[in-house]
């Protein structure tokens, strides 16, 4: 504590921002939404060199690759702790009115009660490094990463046309986190509610339907072609 009153007494007009330091490894949860129904994706991001319960991560660690034996992403599978990332983090999303993406980051307190921290509103998507990237490749392990960064496109994607009630190409339908198999993600029914499919009026659905329409043909292979892109350029 009074190392505390002292930086604050050595930067009076700073923006600093004093928290409790947590004793644990950094608790990391994606969430996505399709509709009405959201998925969180539980995944702990372990540094062993700089282990949490002494350690807060910086950024040299951060910018490390994955590499699966001192940096890692392991599936969370303590139920405690899913038990509260299950009630928690669809909760945080709909407070601060997120749809379709986020990531949210907190650590565990002395007593095991999740303390949450960093509430990403727009994750980074960089194939295959970014940790919601990598979140996906943990959380469906039967999957080669081309197929679930595909999916995670399609998701975004079909989300965002749901929102302005356009009819998604059947590819993006079929093939999507949502329909993809995994034990590992949580599914639930997304807090108070609903993908708006009345953002527009009628009228103005109606000519985005007819926009749509035109470049229908068009519209499947640009999206898929966003993976692919981000898969070349790795």
């Amino acid at each position: 504590m009074a190392g505390t009153r002292q930086i604050l007494a050595d930067f009076p007009l700073s923006n600093v921002i004093i928290e409790e330091f947590l004793p644990s490894d950094d608790i990391t949860c994606g969430f996505l939404q399709l509709g009405e129904e959201v998925m969180l994706l539980p995944t702990a991001y372990i540094v062993k060199s700089a282990a949490g319960k002494t350690n807060i991560l910086s950024r040299k660690e951060r910018l490390r690759p994955w590499d699966e034996e001192d940096k890692m992403q392991p599936y969370i599978t303590d139920k405690g702790i899913l038990d509260q990332l299950k009630t928690h983090i669809p909760a945080i999303a709909a407070a601060l009115n997120i749809q379709s993406i986020t990531r949210i980051d907190g650590r565990l307190d002395k007593n095991g009660t999740l303390r949450f921290f960093d509430v990403n509103g727009l994750p980074a998507l960089c194939f295959p490094e970014a940790v919601m990237v990598k979140q996906c490749f943990t959380c469906f392990p039967e999957y080669s990463q081309v197929e679930v960064f595909e999916g995670l496109i399609h998701t975004l994607v079909h989300h965002a046309l749901l929102q302005y009630g356009v009819e998604a190409p059947e590819a993006i339908q079929r093939r999507n986190l949502f329909t993809m198999e995994s034990s590992l993600v949580i599914k639930e029914e997304a807090v108070g509610a609903a993908c708006s499919k009345e953002v527009l009026s009628s009228n103005e659905n109606d000519e985005h339907r007819k926009l749509y329409a035109a470049f229908k043909s068009h519209f499947e292979p640009a999206v898929s072609e966003v993976a692919r892109k981000a898969i070349r350029e790795y």
